[in-house]
């Protein structure tokens, strides 16, 4: 059976400005990567602005759709508030700082960015013709001179997404089926299988199989990086989102929440990865953990925290930094290696 690896990843195309590192000597931290390599962490505008009806901001799909569909949002919240960092903000780049981030990911809305499959236009001229078979008519059309000129656009880096990697093997559903499915919702097409007994770990019809972030193997961002580096000519990347989630219930405490060193081990492997990456010779200049701030999860509301600051809705969203924070923010300062997180377990 033919298999083959969907890395979760999204690919974007982001202008953000970049402070200037600070080094600090140091064995893996730091120092460990090139001089002018970025550290920050990610943020987005649904998940963690807030702000909703404020500033003159009209409703986005999402708005709509958690309004008008609670039900369809695990615990039934919406982003109206999220993490409030729209009233926030001052504070939160305090904070930023005292961690000693170079940068900060935003975004203005994820309406606004590019899908993850629309380099091919601005490398080759050209959508992949997997998406030609797929969107026949709906895609634009391009001359030879169109294709040129988009061809010799520019763009100043790509942005790359990675929280996991699948072995897939094809699944198609029936013709008779497709109709209304998500082309972007892989699991509608594939099988899932585990990398190591070879056995499908994914059932499409199961709505309880919802956890796919447990297929963690960090060694796959850098077969993505070397992936992206050959198939788009050697650009410039930035890893912008990577990290880990964790589930919260309302009976889960305040120190439940901030002892985390599964994000830590997290963090540290696929930094791990991404300084081999750059040793044989990727140009990756960044990385962003994702997320700074719990938020708003999507469909999963806020059962779920992926930020390495906790928000304490319960207490007036006090931001209380959790273990990976603190790691972090010693990474970005000092010696920290493998052994060193395990200092913050008391």
């Amino acid at each position: 059976m033919r298999k083959m690896y969907f890395y979760y990843n999204h690919l974007l195309l982001i202008v953000l400005g970049l402070l200037p590192s600070v080094i600090a000597s140091s064995s893996l931290s730091r120092s460990s990567f090139p001089p002018d390599f970025i550290f920050g962490a990610g943020s987005s505008a649904y998940q963690n602005e807030g702000g909703a009806k404020e500033g003159g901001k009209g409703p986005s799909i999402w708005d709509t759709f958690t309004h008008n569909y609670p039900d369809k949002v695990s615990d039934g919240s919406n982003g109206d508030v999220a993490a409030d960092f729209y009233h926030r903000y001052k504070e939160d780049i305090r904070l930023m700082k005292d961690m000693n981030l170079d940068a900060i990911r935003i975004s203005i809305s994820w309406s606004r960015l590019l899908p993850n499959r629309f380099l091919d236009p601005l490398t080759k001229g050209d959508y992949p013709k997997s998406m030609r078979r797929l969107l026949g008519d709906q895609l634009p059309k391009f001359t030879k001179e169109q294709s040129k000129m988009i061809r010799n656009a520019s763009f100043d880096f790509i942005g790359l997404n990675y929280y996991g990697a699948y072995l897939i093997s094809p699944n198609p559903p029936e013709p008779d089926h497709i109709e209304g499915i998500c082309i972007l919702d892989f699991s509608h097409f594939v099988t899932i299988v585990d990398q190591e007994k070879g056995q499908p770990i994914f059932n499409r019809n199961d709505p309880n199989q919802h956890d796919l972030w447990k297929n963690i193997y960090p060694n796959h961002i850098h077969d993505m990086l070397r992936y992206v580096n050959r198939k788009y000519n050697h650009p410039l990347i930035y890893v912008m989102e990577n990290g880990k989630e964790q589930f919260y219930n309302n009976e889960t405490t305040v120190k439940e929440a901030t002892h985390d060193n599964f994000r830590i081990d997290y963090i540290d492997k696929h930094l791990t990865w991404i300084r081999k990456s750059i040793k044989d010779g990727i140009n990756v200049k960044g990385y962003f953990v994702w997320s700074f701030l719990d938020g708003f999860e999507w469909t999963k509301g806020h059962d779920i925290g992926v930020g390495i600051n906790y928000v304490d809705y319960k207490d007036g969203y006090k931001r209380i930094p959790k273990l990976s924070a603190l790691w972090f923010k010693n990474f970005l300062h000092r010696k920290v290696s493998f052994i060193d997180r395990f200092h913050y377990c008391h």
